[in-house]
């Protein structure tokens, strides 16, 4: 607020931010791991990719996978 008083700008106006946690999770190793476990295992087709796949798919196999991990130990 003082900075909006003072200099005469929004700071919160300007360019949107373009993170996006979906692109980090998607890009991220463990996903390709887990889809490659899933495929393994007979889960989802040899021939699905990541990009077919919808955001709460993709988290789901990630939860299997991360499963599947702690329960072999």
């Amino acid at each position: 607020m003082l900075g909006r008083k003072l200099l005469k700008k929004n700071f919160f106006v300007g360019n949107p931010t373009t993170w996006s946690i979906e692109r980090e999770i998607r890009d991220a190793n463990i996903t390709n791991q887990a889809l490659e476990f899933c495929k393994k295992c007979g889960f989802l087709n040899d021939k699905i990719t990541l990009s077919e796949l919808s955001f709460s798919v993709v988290g789901a196999i990630v939860q299997i996978y991360l499963l599947s991990i702690y329960l072999e130990d």
